[in-house]
């Protein structure tokens, strides 16, 4: 979501504006309004806004996420939002759902906002991913993790079964990211096909990548847990990550894609 924006100074805050709509008002500490949009195409929305504190907030139910090992909040001005993890290369720090979401449906639609801040060099993070297990980076069990490494694959999937990569290392992507650029990323799934698209923000959405494949995507039909990491070491992840949705069960189309990131446009 985007940074509130006050209105009349105090009473109303959490509007957020792109020039004709509304997505949010906020009137003591209450939501008295919210676009349809987005709540009508995503059902699990972690706005990822608090601020401070451990726990994240599904904003459409009542999903909750932790912050682990030390995650937490930091400001920048150019940040799509106000999470990230802090810098501590010996620990593995997370974001990671308190129970397992139904996320692993035959069609599913995986969003987001996030940004490279350019202190990785030849290294790898995975801003998001899906897991059997609690808690994982390494997806031994199979899963979903969206990767980065600026040195070779650029942002990329890997899609794992028992423990093995399917359809190879890399499964999609080969696009290198700017540093302290806003992207929105929307990752469609059915059956065995996945679409990647990778949006700019121009003062609306631009899309400037897309590429589909055809590979096992692991375990269907299993609800995975959901998250976002900070690795020791070589897993450094140096990024923000905002506002991740899902809808569960379907491929959303590329007009419903683009709704949904005009809505939550910085």
């Amino acid at each position: 979501m985007i940074p509130p924006t006050s209105i009349d100074g105090t009473d109303i805050t959490g509007a957020t504006i792109d020039g004709t709509d509304v997505q949010e008002i906020t009137v003591d500490g209450d939501v008295v309004f919210q676009s349809i949009v987005i709540s009508n195409l995503v059902d699990i929305r972690f706005p990822m806004d608090e601020g401070s504190g451990t726990t994240l907030n599904d904003q459409f139910s009542s999903n909750t996420a932790s912050l682990i090992n030390g995650a937490g909040y930091d400001t920048k001005a150019t940040a799509t939002g106000g999470f990230r993890t802090s810098y501590d290369d010996t620990q593995n720090q997370y974001w990671i759902s308190d129970t397992k979401l139904p996320v692993n449906e035959t069609d599913m639609t995986l969003l987001m906002w996030f940004e490279w801040d350019g202190t990785q060099t030849a290294r790898f993070w995975s801003p998001i991913f899906m897991s059997p297990t609690n808690p994982t980076r390494t997806l031994a069990d199979g899963g979903w993790s969206i990767v980065y490494d600026d040195a070779s694959n650029g942002l990329y999937i890997d899609h794992r079964s028992g423990g093995n990569y399917t359809g190879g290392t890399s499964a999609g992507f080969d696009y290198l990211l700017d540093v302290d650029e806003a992207y929105f990323l929307a990752w469609t799934l059915s059956g065995d096909s996945s679409t990647y698209r990778v949006y700019e923000n121009s003062g609306g959405l631009t899309k400037d990548y897309e590429e589909s494949h055809t590979s096992t995507r692991g375990q269907q039909g299993t609800d995975f847990f959901l998250g976002g990491n900070h690795g020791p070491g070589t897993q450094h992840f140096g990024g923000f990550i905002d506002d991740v949705m899902v809808n569960t069960t379907t491929a959303l189309t590329e007009q419903e894609i683009i709704d949904i990131g005009n809505e939550t446009l910085r």
